[in-house]
């Protein structure tokens, strides 16, 4: 497995929480989870911000990801 730079650690974080709030942001329309749409993009939006915090912790400790 390649070795990820600190920079593109940081880079995947910023996309994380720019993901989270986007995902956070789209709560409100999905009515409970009954709509359909804002449903998957609220998931999609989700999986894609843990996996970018994931990626991010390979570099960058954990408690400074998490603040």
């Amino acid at each position: 497995m390649k070795n990820i730079s600190l920079l593109t650690g940081y880079i995947y974080l910023i996309f994380a929480i720019i993901t989270g709030i986007v995902a956070n942001g789209f709560l409100k329309t999905t009515d409970g989870f009954t709509k359909l749409n804002p449903t998957l993009f609220c998931v999609i939006s989700i999986i894609i911000c843990i996996f970018c915090i994931s990626k991010a912790m390979t570099v960058i400790p954990v408690g400074f990801t998490y603040a």
